[in-house]
């Protein structure tokens, strides 16, 4: 069989099959990282600290902060990444949706114990909690989304 080279040195076979040529551009990629990343968090008065424990490298996380008593909206005016988080990322609060990731390759490295993610100045004093939390991996071509207990 003949070889077609997309991208050195993969060799991606180029198959054909009664007279049609059917070329699979897609080379192999490696599997994704997957693990679990707990969250825990603490309040006081309009500050919420956002803890991390992951076995897992985390390019990535978004959540919506919330009203305990009744699921309502907290905004969210400030937020200080914690210091085993690497420089080189976009941190976006938008109302109160926390949106944090990497564009290129740097990564939150595991954790093994419960360490201090972000810490967030909010709009309100009444008890808080994460709501819609998604966190990611990394993955080649996508990253994984991975497990939240917490």
């Amino acid at each position: 069989p003949a070889f077609f080279s997309i991208m050195e040195p993969v060799p991606v076979p180029l198959n054909v099959t009664g007279g049609e040529c059917i070329l699979d551009l897609s080379p192999p990629s490696p599997p994704a990282e997957s693990g679990t990343v707990e969250i825990t968090t603490s309040q006081m008065m309009d500050t919420l600290q956002v803890f991390m424990e992951s076995d897992v490298s985390v390019q990535g996380f978004q959540f919506n902060v919330v009203r305990i008593v009744d699921g309502a909206p907290v905004d969210v005016f400030f937020g200080d990444l914690g210091d085993s988080v690497p420089d080189g990322g976009t941190l976006q609060l938008t109302d109160n949706t926390v949106l944090f990731f990497f564009a290129m390759g740097t990564s939150i490295p595991p954790f093994d114990s419960a360490d201090v993610l972000i810490t967030l100045t909010t709009a309100s004093n009444d008890a808080q909690c994460l709501e819609d939390i998604v966190f990611t991996g990394i993955g080649d071509p996508a990253p994984p989304i991975l497990e939240v207990s917490g």
